[in-house]
């Protein structure tokens, strides 16, 4: 793979969890770096969905069918 989707990849949350997932199957200190970017990606998720929903109901919409 070229070298820039690399560093994309590196940043996404798939990246952290399955290198948290493999540090803590292969018996392997866990990084903090795995740590902290799944947790910024779950603060971003949550912002995200607040963010959503100000806007729905901001516009009057419903989520009933």
């Amino acid at each position: 793979m070229p070298t820039w989707i690399q560093k994309v990849g590196q940043v996404m949350p798939t990246f952290f969890a399955n290198d948290l997932l493999s540090s803590v199957l292969l018996g392997n200190q866990i990084k903090t770096g795995n740590i902290i970017g799944i947790t910024i990606w779950i603060i971003i998720g949550i912002a995200g969905v607040i963010v959503t929903l100000k806007l729905y109901h901001h516009r009057g919409w419903s989520f009933n069918a």
